[in-house]
Formats: structure tokens, C-alpha cells, sequence
């Protein structure tokens, strides 16, 4: 079955698909600041002790009781504060540059106080999180993320 490009360009020049691209703009537009709003108070009230933060998220997300629920409901585990720690992480963190972390996947990798998280991309994306193998980054886990 071949694509028909004419059909599908008519398509978006209908009202129907004008609506319907104005419509997923505005969901993403809202999902946008949404996303910020949440960035903004991890960094509020999060950034002074974001390694608490990163194993309490990392705790919920990782327990057997999770995992087992996600499963139970036909899910690979989802991790939706995992992509948040990310995002903030490009915002707030520091670029990683070190070979121990990076694989043929890595799309974006930093460090947060003293962990390294990366988002890897194959025939999906995931966020993954490490501890630090260095000593935990010394002076910069207590500082505050400026």
C-alpha cells in the first residue's frame, strides 16, 4: 500500500487537519509548561539536596511493588519523573564527558549532584540513571545547582 502524498496533503490543508494540528500544538504547548512548572519546583525546592531526590524517585520507580503494578497493567515499567531529572539535568546540570558512562546509544548525558543520568535512544528511549564511580563527586554534591 503506497503512501498517497497528494491525498495526505489535502488532508492537512482541510479544516479537519488544520484543527487537528492546531489541536496537538496546543497539547504540546501545554504539556511544554507543564514540564517547566515541574522543572522550576524540583529546582525550588529540590536543588539544595537533589541526591535525596534522585533515590527517592529512584526507589519508587525500581521497587518490585512497581514494577510487578506496571507489568500487571500490560506496561513496560514507565518512568515519567525519570524524563523530568532529565530535563532539568540539561537545564541545571553539568555536560558528561567521561567514556565510563557513554555508549553507541547515548543521546544526552550530565551530571546531577552525584549521579550521571542519559537518555539512550534504540528502538526506544530510556533514562538512565548511575551513581557516580568517582567519589561522589567530592565539594559539588552539597553545592546548590545555580
Amino acid at each position: 500500500m503506497a503512501l498517497d502524498l497528494d491525498k495526505i496533503k489535502a488532508w492537512f490543508d482541510s479544516e479537519e487537519g488544520k484543527a487537528s494540528v492546531e489541536k496537538f500544538a496546543k497539547e504540546l504547548e501545554f504539556k511544554n509548561q507543564l514540564n517547566e512548572k515541574y522543572i522550576n519546583y524540583i529546582h525550588k525546592n529540590w536543588s539544595h539536596r537533589i541526591d535525596e531526590a534522585i533515590v527517592k524517585v529512584m526507589a519508587k520507580y525500581e521497587s518490585d511493588e512497581y514494577v510487578r503494578g506496571e507489568y500487571k497493567r500490560g506496561y513496560e515499567p514507565r518512568r515519567p519523573i525519570y524524563y523530568l531529572l532529565y530535563e532539568y539535568a540539561e537545564q541545571y546540570g553539568e555536560e558528561c564527558h567521561d567514556e565510563n558512562y557513554i555508549n553507541d546509544f547515548t543521546g544526552g548525558i550530565y551530571y546531577l549532584g552525584s549521579y550521571v543520568i542519559q537518555i539512550m535512544h534504540g528502538q526506544g528511549s530510556v533514562i538512565r540513571i548511575d551513581e557516580c564511580k568517582e567519589k561522589k563527586r567530592d565539594k559539588q554534591i552539597n553545592k546548590v545547582i545555580s
